[in-house]
């Protein structure tokens, strides 16, 4: 298995984990679970996007697609898109792809 075929496999689990966890929040009862479930998704949602910005860096196709992808969206006519936030291109350059400021002694980021 390639490189790229283990990333698209990770990728693929991480969207299917992101959809469980937002439907087991969606039915959990108490308001904790439902917060823990929907923070583990939009951990899995990071992971994804690191997932995607590491498959374009890697594969020149993908990211050519990722950029047509991006402005299709941003052409979607009024009441498709609504007042949605812009697209991001998935392979837009990345802060993901940094590793993460270490937190100060005192637990608050630098």
């Amino acid at each position: 298995m390639t490189d790229l075929e283990l990333l698209r496999r990770t990728i693929a689990r991480e969207l299917e984990t992101v959809s469980q966890y937002e439907a087991d929040a969606a039915r959990a009862e108490d308001p904790r679970v439902k917060k823990f479930l929907s923070h583990l998704a939009w951990e899995e949602k990071e992971h994804i996007a690191e997932g995607m910005a590491m498959l374009c860096l890697l594969d020149e196709r993908q990211r050519e697609v990722s950029e047509r992808g991006a402005h299709f969206l941003e052409e979607a006519p009024e009441g498709e898109a609504g007042d949605a936030a812009p697209p991001a291109a998935a392979c837009e350059p990345a802060e993901v792809m940094k590793p993460p400021k270490e937190p100060a002694a005192d637990g608050d980021p630098m």
